[in-house]
């Protein structure tokens, strides 16, 4: 394979947004697997007296896979992952919105507990801690690009169709609405 077909891939990759945000949700995914598997480890090689590091390590893994899980779901049947074939079709602006602010936040989550686990004497907890430091940085990135790019993600799911219909008869023409009791309620002030 030559390098100018796969630099041809590559820009096509480029080129679909929703195919970037599938494949690098996907990669995140690959990465938060190995943390939380390295959560666990560090959580059951700590001491009695770190039970605070091993709790948020554990934690951690949890928020890492409640993350996963709702970004499969947003993502849907394109992202074959986790959660099989799904539809998404409760992928709506709200849901979406949900996920990115939370993939936002738990990067800074990332950050701050990266920040605390690297400067730890263990080298099992510092290497957890440098893989939060990478996870800020994916997230961090990932979240910006996506907010970005939003619309790719519900677009292809959400219809946008109103289930209120509304009547276009039945609208006035007049936009301000007609109230006798603040017609004679009202107080007309002149200026100086």
């Amino acid at each position: 394979m030559s390098s100018s077909s796969m630099k041809d891939q590559f820009m096509e990759l480029l080129a679909e947004p929703r195919k970037v945000l599938e494949w690098s949700w996907n990669f995140i995914a690959f990465i938060s697997l190995i943390i939380a598997i390295m959560a666990v480890v560090t959580a059951a090689e700590l001491d009695d007296t770190l039970k605070g590091f091993g709790f948020g390590a554990i934690w951690t893994m949890f928020l890492i896979i409640f993350l996963v899980l709702l970004g499969q779901y947003v993502l849907g049947g394109s992202a074959r992952g986790l959660v099989g074939d799904v539809k998404s079709k409760y992928a709506t602006p709200l849901l979406t919105g949900f996920w990115l602010g939370t993939t936002f936040m738990l990067s800074v989550a990332f950050f701050i507990l990266g920040c605390v686990y690297a400067a730890f004497d263990d080298d099992s907890v510092k290497t957890l801690g440098a893989f939060y430091i990478m996870q800020f940085f994916f997230l961090g990135f990932f979240s910006i690009y996506a907010m970005l790019k939003r619309s790719y993600v519900y677009s292809t799911s959400y219809e946008g169709e109103s289930e209120v219909e509304v009547d276009k008869n039945s609208v006035s023409s007049n936009p301000e609405p007609s109230n006798p009791e603040w017609e004679q309620n009202a107080v007309v002030v002149e200026p100086n």
